[in-house]
C-alpha cells in the first residue's frame, strides 16, 4: 500500500509521516545492514511515492504500525514538482 500524497503536501513542499524508528537508517543513510528483506520492502512499498527523507524526529513513540506495536519517529520527506 503505498502514501498517496494530498494537494496541500504537494504545495507545500513536503510531507509528514510516522514510520517504524528502525528505518531511519535506511531513510536518511539508504543503509538497510540490520534491517530484514521485508522490512526493506516494506519500506521501500509505503515511501515509493513520498520522494526523498530529509529529516526524522530524535524523539520517538509507541503507537501501532501495520498493525503491529512499534517505535514510531515522525519522517519529513521533501516533495519534488512535479511538471504539468
Amino acid at each position: 500500500m503505498t502514501t498517496v500524497l494530498s494537494e496541500d503536501a504537494i504545495m507545500r513542499g513536503y510531507y509528514e509521516i510516522d514510520l517504524p524508528t528502525h528505518w531511519a537508517c535506511y531513510l536518511i543513510n539508504s543503509d538497510c545492514s540490520g534491517m530484514e528483506d521485508e522490512d526493506v520492502a516494506l519500506c521501500d512499498e509505503r515511501t515509493a511515492t513520498l520522494g526523498r527523507c530529509v529529516n526524522v524526529s530524535e524523539e520517538s513513540f509507541f503507537g501501532r504500525y501495520n498493525g503491529l506495536g512499534y517505535d514510531l519517529s515522525t519522517y519529513i520527506f521533501h516533495i519534488e514538482p512535479t511538471a504539468k
